[in-house]
């Protein structure tokens, strides 16, 4: 199981938003918490996405979710059919998307790949997994796309027009200003990996972390309305 989905305020099975009562009669609610099959759920499932509907209503929350469950789904497939070379093209298909999330995590993954001590690929599973897990567990801070998409103009920047490098900083300035949704940069940068041809950021996860058409991303995709948790 690669995610989980709730109904929102359901005494069973809602996740974080549901009332809860004292025995007496009429009474009114003593706090919110977890329907008794959620809370059941979010103990078993420690490391997998458990998100209520309501809650995926909101952008941010919606991307992590899908961001999160498609990704540990990869990592399930690599885990139960692939090889140490498989573990490797994961990473490094991953990489932008884990600077994201955790350079911390990222820079752990990537000591578990190198692989010095000459573990298993079981034992490298398993190590691969928690930290993945961890690294994945809170959303992004908003700055952070901007991070790894000035780490991608890198690539090519010395084959663009000063004209047109000074456009897609403006551009990631706005979003920070939260001028324009996150999307019109992902877009941008996709023109000039198609435009000067770059296979290494052309397969990175981080540009379409899950299918297109599953989560609709407006305006409302910019930078202030990203921090939520």
């Amino acid at each position: 199981m690669d995610g989980f989905i709730l109904k929102s305020r359901s005494p069973s099975c809602g996740a974080y938003d549901v009332r809860i009562y004292p025995d007496k009669a009429n009474a009114a609610p003593l706090d919110r918490g977890s329907g008794m099959f959620g809370e059941r759920v979010l103990e078993r499932l420690q490391g997998i996405p458990v998100e209520d509907e309501a809650r995926l209503r909101n952008i941010k929350l919606g991307e992590h979710f899908l961001t999160r469950a498609f990704t540990l789904r990869g990592f399930r497939e690599l885990a139960e059919s692939g090889s140490v070379a498989d573990l490797v093209d994961f990473h490094t298909r991953n990489k932008f998307l884990l600077m994201m999330y955790s350079q911390k995590e990222l820079k752990y993954l990537g000591n578990v790949v190198a692989n010095r001590s000459g573990l298993s690929m079981k034992d490298l599973v398993l190590d691969y997994r928690s930290h993945l897990r961890r690294a994945l567990t809170k959303p992004p801070r908003c700055t952070s796309p901007v991070n790894v998409l000035m780490h991608s103009l890198g690539y090519f920047s010395d084959q663009m027009r000063p004209q047109e490098r000074e456009f897609f900083l403006q551009s990631l300035q706005m979003y920070k200003d939260a001028r324009i949704p996150l999307s019109v940069c992902l877009n941008l940068m996709r023109s000039y990996i198609l435009r000067f041809g770059s296979d290494y950021l052309a397969s990175q996860t981080f540009f379409q972390p899950f299918p297109e058409g599953i989560l609709e991303v407006g305006i409302t995709d910019s930078c202030d309305w990203r921090e939520v948790s």
